[in-house]
């Protein structure tokens, strides 16, 4: 389905509160937007949340596009932290910019844990609505 994906080392993390995070990632060799969770899920598995990706091995992964905006999706899902392997639960929002001329997508990854995110999302929607993608010239 997709080539590769990639954060390209683009990754900001709260000092205070290193669970808040916002990231950056390229996925190429797909342009279309996704009309849907189903149809962004798979891609989604492959990328942002690929076993080996930034928040390693997720579960229970819950993909819901959000009303008012065919761009932007809501995520939940459980992942395991080291060293004891506890089970944390994690709400993203990830805006969705198609490149067609580069055949790839620039998702814009923002997120906390699941208990957070009632009191930051209205920060982390600020940080989606500031996004913009273009391609270069």
């Amino acid at each position: 389905m997709l080539a590769t994906a990639t954060t390209g080392g683009l990754v900001a993390r709260a000092s205070q509160n290193p669970d808040d995070s916002a990231f950056v990632q390229v996925v190429s060799g797909i342009s279309k937007l996704p009309s849907n969770g189903k149809e962004f899920r798979p891609i989604l598995l492959q990328s942002v949340l690929a076993q080996q990706g930034t928040f390693g091995a997720c579960n229970d992964v819950h993909v819901r596009a959000t009303q008012g905006d065919p761009s932007l999706y809501s995520i939940r899902f459980r992942t395991l932290i080291p060293p004891g392997q506890i089970e944390l639960e994690r709400q993203i929002l990830v805006k969705v910019v198609p490149i067609r001329a580069a055949n790839s997508l620039v998702l814009l990854v923002v997120g906390t844990t699941r208990l957070r995110y009632p009191n930051q999302k209205e920060a982390l929607q600020r940080v989606i609505d500031s996004f913009e993608a273009v391609p270069a010239p």
